[in-house]
C-alpha cells in the first residue's frame, strides 16, 4: 500500500480476507486511499471494469 500510495494510486481492490492487514498500513496512507474489499472475481470486474455479470 505504501508503494501504491507513492505511485499516486488512490483505489485498491483487495480480497476481503486481507481486511485485517490494513491495520498495518499507516493511517496517513489509509486516509488517502479507497479500499474495495471483494469476495469474488465478479466483484473485481464490476469495480474495475464496470461489468455486471450477475444479470441484474
Amino acid at each position: 500500500m505504501l508503494a501504491a500510495s507513492r505511485a499516486g494510486i488512490r483505489e485498491v481492490i483487495l480480497p476481503e480476507r486481507c481486511e485485517a492487514d490494513l491495520e498495518e498500513v499507516p493511517e496517513s496512507v489509509r486516509s488517502k486511499m479507497k479500499f474495495h474489499l471483494v469476495k469474488r472475481m465478479d466483484d473485481v470486474l464490476r469495480i474495475a471494469l464496470g461489468l455486471d455479470l450477475t444479470g441484474e
